[in-house]
């Protein structure tokens, strides 16, 4: 029993479980919803490394550093940092998931950083950040 609550004690064990079931939850999700599970794994092994190096880079560095003396830039930093995560992830998804620019939409012969696109991807870094944050916040 010991050896249970030990294991269970380690922060790596809860980091990893959040991004197994977040992971999953987004897989099946938008698989379902578009029925494409092969699309939506895809997408997710694309994008879930950029969610966790924006989730990280907030919650252990900005986060400490610069809140609360500092919010306005903390705000300007996670803005543009979010910005750059999402214009990486619209990259890296043309390069090797879909050359089909956002292929959600529906419509055909899109810009590579047609507004939508980019607006829809920049909320759902936001989404991840929002709930990282949330769960630090409550944690500490």
């Amino acid at each position: 029993m010991q050896g249970t609550i030990s294991f269970a004690k380690r922060p790596v064990v809860y980091h990893t479980l959040f991004w197994v079931i977040y992971f999953s939850f987004n897989w099946i999700r938008w698989g379902s919803y578009f029925d494409d599970y092969a699309y939506s794994f895809s997408s997710n092994l694309v994008e879930f490394p950029l969610h966790i190096v924006l989730v990280y880079f907030n919650i252990y560095y900005l986060m400490p550093k610069l809140i609360p003396r500092k919010v306005t830039w903390y705000i300007i930093i996670l803005f543009l940092s979010t910005l750059g995560i999402t214009i990486i992830r619209i990259i890296l998804t043309y390069l090797f998931v879909t050359t089909e620019v956002y292929k959600e939409s529906g419509v055909q012969n899109l810009p590579l950083f047609n507004f939508n696109y980019v607006m829809a991807s920049f909320i759902g870094e936001i989404y991840v950040v929002a709930i990282g944050t949330a769960i630090k916040m409550t944690i500490d």
